[in-house]
């Protein structure tokens, strides 16, 4: 979470939501430091927020709010209890970050299944951009001239693999370094057998 966000305005709403409960879009864009206006820095409070159990409501009737899915839980009729349900309302204000809020309440957060289910699908998704990368002849051959770079130190292994963060120094970095270059030596190796294969292959034809 950013430094910005660590603020004493933060820390009086999370103080005023831990009272109440909950907050309304007035507490927090009354409270929230004016400096507060990226989207980064407003989801990290949301998440904030939610680990705190704390909601975001666009009614200060706290003491007759309950959620929509506490009254399906407990088949309560809203109307005999009176009750008021916490339900995002379309945006009545010109205010970029209150406005920000409602539409993030419209958002339903991801399951821990549906968080799985969109990981396999990009893996799977990465999975064909190799299959197409690799089935044509040039990029194999910058893939092995990357290697070579790699090979004579004019490449880094963070420059060749992909989302590689190397902390602990050279030790660590020279162990991916020798993987990369095992990996892109049998790359290399593979296509050179379908060139002799292609060339004999092209000569019966």
């Amino acid at each position: 979470m950013g430094k910005k966000i660590q603020s004493d305005e933060l820390k009086k709403l999370i103080t005023l939501g831990e009272e109440k409960g909950f907050l309304t879009y007035d507490d927090v864009n009354d409270i929230l430091p004016s400096d507060v206006i990226s989207s980064d820095q407003i989801d990290d409070i949301i998440i904030l927020f939610g680990e705190k159990n704390i909601d975001i409501i666009d009614t200060d009737k706290g003491e007759k709010i309950i959620l929509k899915k506490t009254i399906e839980e407990e088949d309560i009729d809203p109307k005999e209890n009176g009750y008021v349900t916490a339900l995002p309302v379309p945006p009545k204000t010109g205010d970029p970050v209150k406005m920000y809020l409602r539409e993030m309440g419209l958002v339903s957060l991801l399951s821990r299944e549906g968080e799985v289910e969109i990981a396999k699908k990009i893996e799977e998704g990465e999975k064909e951009i190799i299959d197409a990368v690799f089935s044509v002849p040039v990029s194999i051959r910058d893939v092995v001239e990357m290697g070579a770079k790699l090979r004579s130190g004019e490449f880094r292994v963070k420059n060749v693999v992909h989302n590689l963060e190397v902390e602990d120094g050279f030790v660590e970095e020279e162990v991916y370094k020798e993987k990369a270059l095992s990996i892109i030596d049998k790359i290399a190796a593979i296509n050179k057998k379908n060139e002799v294969l292609y060339k004999k292959f092209k000569e019966k034809g």
